[in-house]
């Protein structure tokens, strides 16, 4: 972390949708808008969630033209609606991912969640938001099976 100019902020025992979990914030360097927020069940200490989320403003324009508080005789009509303009109204973009991991399962001495869920959020520039999510069930957990090394050789 020294390296990387990172810091870890541990937030103490929160509840999310009716749970109570550890929470742990990760902030990979100042001012870049991204950090990582990890959560633990308090009693196994097992990663039971991660949230990524980017959420860092971009230019936004700023100009006299289009700030309400303008004196009349400074603001420019034809700017009003123009890409400045446009801008200015919209919100930032971000993206944010969400994953958890549920119905831990010990075998051959490892325990696994055999419950992904993976959601992730955009909000484009354009100020809409697009959601897509994976929801994945182990049905079958194999350990120490043997690999066929054709399986990655590039074709």
């Amino acid at each position: 972390m020294g390296a990387h100019k990172g810091k870890v902020q541990y937030q103490g025992l929160k509840e999310i949708d009716g749970t109570d979990l550890q929470v742990v914030v990760y902030h990979p360097s100042k001012n870049t808008g991204f950090e990582i927020t990890l959560y633990f069940d308090p009693q196994t200490l097992r990663h039971v969630r991660t949230v990524y989320l980017q959420d860092k403003a971009t230019g936004i324009a700023t100009s006299p033209f289009i700030d309400t508080v303008a004196p009349l005789s400074r603001r420019n009509p034809e700017r009003l609606n123009g890409p400045d303009a446009r801008s200015a109204r919209r919100g930032p973009p971000w993206w944010k991912i969400e994953e958890q991991f549920g119905n831990f399962k010990t075998m051959d001495g490892m325990t696994l969640p055999e419950h992904y869920n993976l959601r992730f959020q955009q909000q484009s520039p354009s100020g809409s938001t697009n959601t897509i999510e994976w929801d994945v069930i182990a049905t079958r957990v194999l350990n120490n099976i043997s690999v066929d090394a054709r399986n990655f050789q590039i074709q």
